[in-house]
């Protein structure tokens, strides 16, 4: 439960920052503001983050891992296509009156 809660506190605290940084800029925001925006003490914020650098490197590496996980769902995602039903789109060589004898007009030498 405790290590749920310090998580949990650490999101808190990166999602206020980002916000903070994205209003005000990264050299006006102080660790006193982060605190007082995530409802806890400046000493018990320097324990999960010592210094501001920490806390842009996280914010940067959760970017990046989300980032990231957007770009693994969307590429590995099945494409729908509205023109098929059940949204997959085949061509074949009947399609393109392709007889096999490979490239030359109306063949695509298979390629599709």
């Amino acid at each position: 439960m405790a290590r749920r809660k310090n998580m949990q506190r650490r999101r808190e605290i990166l999602d206020n920052t980002f916000r903070l940084i994205r209003a005000n800029g990264f050299d006006h925001v102080s660790l006193q503001m982060i605190a007082e925006n995530s409802g806890i003490s400046k000493s018990l914020l320097q324990s999960y983050y010592p210094h501001k650098a920490r806390l842009m490197t996280d914010i940067v590496r959760n970017l990046f891992n989300t980032m990231w996980d957007q770009v693994e769902i969307n590429y590995h995602a099945p494409k729908k296509n509205p023109l098929r039903p059940g949204g997959r789109f085949n061509l074949h060589d009947r399609d393109f009156g392709n007889d096999g004898q490979g490239p030359g007009p109306g063949n695509y030498g298979g390629l599709y």
